[in-house]
């Protein structure tokens, strides 16, 4: 995953609580044991490391998350090992915000993430 961070200014970094590191750290940990659950008795148990045989089943997209990644697959120019990375990292941002389901905002955020279409966009 990669993102771009703007430089921060000094107002603004003096003004950061460090709670919110600390409620990271716990959305991340719940995620994780959230993780495991779910793929309990199977060999593996983080959304990485799924395989490409279990991603329809852990996920699975509605009618308008499949047709946003139907425009984003051709827009983006997406191989088959991209559009799984992708869904995996939707996956893993749905995990953090409690949901059960992937929407259109964790795809576009897992999109985002990984940056690499800015250098493969044509036209």
């Amino acid at each position: 995953m990669c993102i771009e961070i703007p430089k921060v200014n000094y107002d603004s970094l003096v003004g950061i609580e460090s709670s919110s590191s600390l409620e990271m750290r716990e959305r991340v940990v719940e995620a994780r044991k959230l993780q495991s659950k779910r793929f309990e008795g199977l060999p593996f148990n983080v959304n990485a490391k799924i395989d490409e045989r279990h991603i329809k089943e852990f996920c699975h997209l509605g009618r308008k998350e499949n047709e946003f990644m139907e425009k984003a697959y051709a827009k983006y120019y997406l191989s088959p090992r991209r559009y799984h990375k992708v869904l995996k990292l939707a996956r893993t941002l749905a995990d953090l915000e409690r949901k059960h389901d992937i929407e259109i905002d964790h795809l576009a955020g897992a999109l985002n993430y990984t940056r690499f279409f800015d250098i493969y966009e044509r036209g």
